[in-house]
């Protein structure tokens, strides 16, 4: 019984090294949590969060990151039945990109959504 106690016990221990820490915190522009601490960017959900723009909790602030080049970009899109939301180009440091047909913006559909104001 004693050699069946120190095996599990063994195993056990094993178990607890070999584990991963799963992290689901949410990694952009090299920031842990780029939401809460990148301060332009909290600052833009605040403002969605009080404005009256989407009644009835209507609409959705959607943030995402995307990849352009060598540098990781932040996007902004507010979506929902009454609103014509455009998708928003951030730098990491809260500069707008201003996309033109000769230098357009990622294609949304490459970016990976990093935060949403409710769940769908």
């Amino acid at each position: 019984m004693k050699n069946c106690f120190s095996v599990l016990l063994i195993l056990f221990s094993l178990n607890l090294v070999s584990c991963e820490h799963n992290d689901d915190t949410e990694i952009a522009c090299d920031i842990k949590d780029p939401v809460n601490n990148l301060s332009w960017l909290k600052a833009k959900v605040e403002t969605f969060e009080k404005s009256n723009m989407c009644e009835n909790n209507a609409c959705n602030l959607r943030i995402y990151k995307v990849n352009s080049g060598n540098q990781q970009l932040i996007v902004t899109w507010v979506t929902g039945p009454a609103v014509d939301g455009i998708p928003q180009y951030y730098t990491c440091t809260g500069e707008l990109i201003i996309c033109t047909n000769d230098d357009p913006c990622p294609n949304i559909s490459a970016a990976e959504l990093i935060w949403t104001s409710k769940s769908d």
